[in-house]
């Protein structure tokens, strides 16, 4: 087995378990294992200095991974995501080896 094949392997039966890392939610209402991320949205908060964005608009924001096979539609920046019945916008999105990682917010009414 090559390389690629043992990340696929860990990212299925590690990462994306459940039981490890992986909790369910529902994106545009299907419901998909992702890993939610506080830490990594912690650091991303701790680099704004405007502390009105820094405490308003990451207190309603989301930082989580997904792999890309799970998702039914191509996401971009600014496109609306119902994230566990929430509407949201794709602030920022990554693409590395299947794997999404994307931030999301919205604003809070």
């Amino acid at each position: 087995m090559g390389f690629k094949e043992d990340v696929a392997t860990d990212l299925a039966e590690c990462f994306f378990d459940e039981e490890f890392y992986a909790s369910t939610h529902s994106i545009d209402g299907k419901e998909i294992l992702v890993i939610i991320d506080e830490d990594g949205l912690e650091e991303i908060r701790k680099t704004k200095t405007d502390t009105r964005y820094r405490d308003e608009v990451h207190k309603h924001s989301v930082l989580f991974y997904v792999r890309e096979d799970d998702m039914e539609r191509k996401l971009a920046i600014n496109s609306e995501v119902d994230f566990d019945g929430k509407m949201y916008y794709v602030n920022n999105i990554s693409k590395p080896g299947g794997v999404w990682k994307i931030l999301l917010g919205r604003n809070q009414v």
